[in-house]
């Protein structure tokens, strides 16, 4: 009907336990909506983002003919390969069309996808990913700009979160100190104003205080691994 040049659609997240039943499932599916300009493009993909739907490949359909004139491949690089794609993709994108359906079933299971496993460089990684994104819209959407820094604030946090309670490393207090002198912190620092759960999920963060973020990185990951549906229900924030 619409012939767009982006289609993406929602997904039904399946969360099991150690006897491979599902615990918990969650849905999440965009709003439907036909875009046709580009900053409408740009400011929808934000939104897209805050629910962790622009990033994966999975979810999308893209017109054939688009990757081929623009010789769009996918790189080799770890983790961050769909989100590098989609961002490579998106300037030439003149239409986009979100279906709120979840065809797709992504399943969760306890130590068996690599978002699970342990990953020396994870934060790296997923801090560039925040980078290529405040580059592409520094870049193609200046007008955008703030708006963008504003959605990945909550963003990096959970990040920084989740890298908490993947590293055991005895100074994990010096390199939070480091993170917090970061540049890409420094930035998104002011737009760290969370209210609501997330306020109190991030506050630690926020407050600069070392010592509650690992408290909080670390119970956070306990809950996790042990009560994977729990945590699945407990942070539903985005």
């Amino acid at each position: 009907q619409y012939q767009p040049d982006l289609l993406i659609y929602g997904l039904k997240e399946e969360y099991y336990n150690a006897n491979r039943k599902v615990e918990y499932e969650k849905v999440i599916e965009p709003r439907s909506v036909l875009n046709k300009d580009k900053k409408s493009i740009y400011t929808h993909v934000l939104e897209l983002e805050s629910k962790t739907l622009f990033g994966y490949a999975w979810n999308k359909c893209y017109r054939t003919e688009l990757l081929k004139e623009k010789g769009i491949r996918f790189k080799k690089v770890k983790m961050i390969e769909d989100v590098q794609f989609n961002l490579e993709v998106l300037p030439y994108v003149k239409s986009m069309k979100t279906l709120e359906i979840d065809p797709y079933s992504y399943a969760i299971r306890p130590n068996a996808s690599l978002t699970h496993q342990h990953l020396a460089d994870y934060f790296e990684l997923h801090t560039t990913r925040i980078q290529l994104f405040i580059e592409e819209y520094e870049h193609n959407m200046p007008e955008l700009l703030e708006a963008c820094k504003q959605t990945m604030a909550p963003i990096y946090c959970r990040y920084l979160l989740s890298a908490i309670a993947r590293y055991d490393q005895p100074n994990l207090k010096h390199w939070l100190l480091q993170i917090f002198d970061s540049p890409l912190f420094q930035m998104l620092y002011p737009y760290m104003r969370f209210t609501g759960k997330k306020k109190w999920i991030y506050g630690p963060i926020r407050s600069k205080n070392a010592v509650l973020c690992i408290v909080a990185g670390k119970s956070a990951g306990f809950v996790k691994e042990k009560l994977p549906s729990l945590f699945a229900k407990a942070k539903q924030t985005r």
